[in-house]
């Protein structure tokens, strides 16, 4: 049942939504970090979706658009979004802005957790599609809570991992050169 906020941005429409935590064993400031750097998509993907922002090194800003690139078996899609709202080390809130997922939200939110040792981040994604892809979409949320559930254990392991070498400074200026101290390879390479 989607919030009072959810219903006040979207109306009556019919939401659709998948949803996923996790507990990761690390300061929210930390975790926030790690996610607000675009490169981490290429350490989250999986087997079935790759993910990639084409230009390394890029930060979410409230106001700015991003591309990001999707590879699904055989198909691969160009997406556009741009950063809505931005709470520092608490959350952030996206619109895609490109077909085919125009309009839906996606938004993260990072809540301390054992005393501010550890966080909960919870990953939504909201989105109302058109009437045509509905039956598609309705018969897949499984499918995409499986997945996005993958994508945050990935960023759990490897977040935790780094954290333990490096301590509160971790992926403070990025993600690649942390992660290979540790021994993880992104899954998407950089080019």
């Amino acid at each position: 049942m989607p919030s009072a906020g959810e219903r006040a941005c979207y109306g009556r429409r019919r939401l659709v939504k998948v949803e996923s935590a996790i507990t990761i064993d690390v300061p929210p400031e930390v975790v926030f970090r790690f996610y607000a750097q675009l490169d981490h998509l290429r350490f989250v993907s999986t087997e079935g979706r790759r993910e990639w922002c084409p230009e390394s090194g890029r930060v979410r800003a409230p106001g700015e658009q991003y591309a990001v690139e999707v590879q699904q078996g055989r198909h691969r899609l160009g997406l556009r979004f741009r950063t809505l709202s931005l709470r520092a080390g608490r959350a952030y809130e996206d619109e895609f802005v490109s077909w085919p997922l125009k309009g839906a939200r996606h938004r993260q939110t990072f809540e301390p957790a054992k005393n501010g040792a550890a966080t909960v981040v919870v990953d939504t994604n909201l989105w109302d599609p058109p009437w045509y892809a509905r039956g598609v979409v309705v018969r897949q949320l499984d499918h995409q809570r499986a997945l996005f559930g993958r994508k945050l254990r990935k960023a759990k392991d490897l977040v935790e991992q780094v954290f333990d070498v490096k301590g509160p400074d971790a992926f403070a200026e990025g993600i690649f050169d942390d992660a290979e101290l540790v021994g993880i390879a992104p899954f998407v390479p950089w080019k």
